[in-house]
């Protein structure tokens, strides 16, 4: 959760996004964590919250990626979108997903 409040955080970035993929399996939700609601109200429409059994962290991190690829590559081009890993910071993740081939 912290990765996607970094991201909420700073509006050049969280203005750049079409999608931010939360893909929650665990026992202990984020959804009721202290700190979500006011994350879900800053990102809106463009977080999308998965609950899914866990099927262990290759099950989670795959689940991302195709709703990701599923929703985000149909229909007409638009903004990239961005999944929220826990491992790079908001600015690493930016420079990353945006650069330019």
């Amino acid at each position: 959760m912290s990765c996607c409040r970094t991201l909420a955080s700073d509006p050049q970035v969280a203005g750049g996004l079409s999608a931010v993929y939360v893909v929650d399996q665990g026992s202990n939700t984020v959804d009721w964590r202290p700190g979500f609601a006011e994350m879900r109200r800053t990102l809106g429409r463009v977080l999308r919250y998965l609950r899914q059994p866990n099927l262990g962290g290759a099950g989670g991190f795959t689940r991302g990626v195709f709703e990701a690829v599923r929703n985000e590559t149909a229909g007409p081009p638009r903004r990239r979108s961005a999944l929220a890993l826990p491992t790079l910071s908001s600015r690493e993740t930016w420079a990353r997903l945006y650069e330019e081939p």
